[in-house]
């Protein structure tokens, strides 16, 4: 095997059992062989530098098959190696040689490239089957164009990267346009399709069955073993009362050297014998699946059906267990081999390539909306979007060695180091020259250009009709701990004067900290402010009337004395200024480049439909309102008799206020509507 070591980490391969990890011959490339996968199918221009390499690693073995048997081909057994790998896991090798088949299926996507040739090395040459679902929807009911149609360049690609020898590569198309049917429950409907192409290309009882994610794997060795040695899963499970495997898997966050203090609990193996419609037998009890409502029929099994309820649904005289659907396979209980109690020196099985994208734009894509969607993804510092981007961060800024605050640290000394000090198996993708260094590269590059977006970003805070409610713990733990402009807008002379006093040091301390004495509208000029009999001179809080809008420091609202002050019972009038909010709020320049930010609290007591509606219907690229993260907003219909238009049009805009948003924005905002008075 000296030509294989050409073109590998060597320093790096000579800690391992050669027998473990002797691997695909990922030679430099002949001059003779034809034109690298990555320039063929894409353009030099079209797939980062990281994934080029990992695709022309996998077409120079093409070459080289041409020529010589893979080191471990399915049909070459040597009973001297095979007995030593079962003893590594604890397992017996009781003489088999033919290895059990495996039949592959997992969900696909706007999986990066990388993640893709990462998958195809390590299960190189293993796989019967190769089955991918791909829907015109995302968990979350977005919609996205197909990416590997029929007939189209990037099926062709992939389909050859997985294709070794006789491996069968299948896309299957989800479409199911039920809007009930979302996240996991859509999930579950589309792995449903797996094992019906599996069928098609026959699987057997005897075969085992392998759901993952494109970014999850076991390692290679351990995928042999599963193959050739006695395994209680496979060869002792009771009638499928105990027929799962699950990996103990290595989690790598954005590149190789970021590996998190996390270990995930996928792939999953389960034999064909106790797979619904691959076992034909009706002997099986046919449990309580959890298919809410009807819609999603493929769901997993009721958890009184399972060993994690031990069986506690099941008749006590069951001898045969329900069969397992590929839901089952993800959310069920398994067997998680203990491999500390092992004949290894290492603690996983497997490996998690978590968030291996080719750019920032893709990941905040996935985040917004693919499963359990944030609405602002594509607006929120990284770190911030979810809790395994902490780490993620830390890791494409080289922080790695202060990385105390994320939920899953970065293990010390990074990824090669922790698994080259514990003599166990790298991936074989990170062993093809160049990939590490290059990938990494790539990663402090995307991790820099977001650094930079994150500081020229703005992040506006506005609340309209601010008054005396108190907000500092907020404006101060939240706002302007995190940069935020804060601007307060209150008309009444004595409230503005009253938020000046109490917001004085933090004005003095930040620049960012603003009170204006504006009534908004959608025009400058002047209107008349109605203030209760009494209040035209106060500007001290204990001052207010007990029954007033500022009874006590938590600003409750007297319903009874707004209303009779609208009526006219027992007002008086000022004249304050207004400016024309939308025009004013223009003047931020707000982006999407810079991934500018804004919310908005309104209480404005009926002002608050003109600026809404005037927002929602201007027509313009980067419309101001869309930018907001939150929007909350008091409405005051009750100013109109309910017969009347001003009361149907305030009440049509509460209701239909989301969808128009959505419309115009193409996301559903996050807002909080409050009536405050209704006749």
């Amino acid at each position: 095997m000296d030509h294989l070591l050409a073109h590998l980490d060597t320093g790096i391969l000579s800690r391992f059992n050669a027998d473990i990890n002797d691997a695909l011959q990922f030679e430099p490339t002949p001059h003779n062989v034809s034109t690298p996968i990555s320039t063929q199918i894409f353009g030099d221009d079209d797939i980062t530098a990281s994934a080029k390499i990992l695709l022309d690693a996998l077409q120079n073995q093409f070459e080289l098959s041409k020529q010589e048997p893979l080191f471990d081909d399915d049909t070459l057994i040597d009973p001297t190696l095979e007995r030593e790998r079962c003893h590594r896991y604890n397992l017996t090798y009781d003489g088999r040689l033919k290895r059990r088949r495996i039949f592959y299926g997992s969900l696909i996507a706007d999986d990066s490239w990388e993640n893709l040739a990462t998958s195809a090395l390590e299960h190189y040459g293993m796989l019967h089957s190769v089955v991918f679902v791909e829907s015109n929807r995302t968990q979350s009911k977005f919609a996205r164009e197909w990416r590997f149609g029929v007939e189209s360049k990037n099926l062709h690609l992939l389909q050859k990267i997985f294709g070794f020898g006789d491996t069968k590569v299948n896309v299957e198309y989800f479409v199911n346009e039920d809007m009930r049917l979302e996240l996991i429950q859509r999930e579950h409907e589309q792995r449903a399709l797996i094992v019906d192409r599996w069928k098609k290309n026959g699987m057997t009882m005897e075969d085992i069955g392998y759901i993952a994610d494109i970014d999850e794997t076991f390692t290679r060795d351990f995928l042999r073993a599963m193959q050739i040695c006695q395994v209680e899963q496979f060869d002792n499970h009771g009638n499928c009362k105990n027929p799962k495997v699950r990996a103990s898997s290595l989690v790598f966050e954005g590149g190789p050297q970021c590996l998190t203090q996390r270990f995930w609990n996928h792939p999953d193996l389960v034999l064909g014998e106790c797979i619904d419609k691959i076992n034909p037998s009706t002997k099986h009890f046919l449990g309580q699946r959890r298919t809410w409502e009807g819609i999603a029929p493929n769901a997993p099994l009721h958890l009184g059906y399972t060993s994690i309820w031990h069986f506690r649904k099941l008749p006590p005289d069951t001898t045969h267990y329900p069969l397992l659907k590929p839901s089952d396979f993800r959310n069920g209980p398994g067997t998680q081999y203990n491999l500390t109690q092992m004949n290894i020196t290492y603690d996983y099985n497997g490996y998690h390539f978590h968030n291996f994208f080719s750019s920032i734009e893709t990941l905040r894509t996935k985040y917004g909306t693919f499963g359990h969607p944030n609405r602002i993804a594509h607006r929120m510092q990284l770190h911030q979007i979810n809790r395994d981007m902490a780490s993620f961060t830390r890791c494409a800024l080289d922080q790695s060695q202060d990385d105390r605050e994320s939920l899953y640290p970065l293990v010390t000394g990074g990824g090669l180091k922790y698994m080259e000090e514990r003599d166990g198996p790298l991936p074989l993708a990170f062993r093809v020259h160049g990939y590490v260094h290059t990938k990494m590269e790539e990663l402090r590059t995307m991790g820099q250009l977001n650094l930079q977006k994150e500081r020229n970003q703005r992040r506006i805070f506005v609340y309209l009709g601010a008054h005396c409610r108190t907000i500092e713990d907020y404006v101060q733990q939240e706002l302007i701990h995190n940069n935020w402009e804060v601007y307060l807008w209150e008309p009444n002379p004595q409230m503005h004067a009253f938020l000046l006093n109490r917001y004085a040091e933090t004005q003095q301390n930040n620049t960012r900290f603003h009170i204006l004495p504006y009534a908004a509208g959608i025009e400058d000029g002047s209107i008349q402010l109605h203030l209760q009999k009494g209040q035209e001179n106060i500007t001290n809080l204990e001052q207010f009337p007990a029954n007033n809008t500022c009874t006590n420091k938590n600003s409750r609202l007297s319903f009874n004395s707004v209303y009779e002050s609208i009526k006219g019972v027992n007002y008086t009038s000022i004249s304050v200024p207004q400016r024309n909010f939308p025009e004013w709020l223009s003047q931020f320049q707000l982006s999407t480049e810079n991934m500018d930010r804004l919310q908005l609290k309104i209480d404005i007591v009926g002002a608050e439909y003109d600026i809404l509606e005037r927002m929602l219907s201007t027509k313009s690229e980067n419309d101001d309102i869309c930018f907001a993260d939150v929007i909350e907003v008091e409405f005051y219909s009750h100013l109109f008799p309910k017969e009347s238009e001003e009361y149907r049009k305030r009440q049509s805009l509460k209701e239909t206020f989301k969808d128009r948003y959505e419309k115009k924005c193409g996301v559903q905002p996050k807002t909080s509507f409050l009536d405050i008075f209704s006749l």
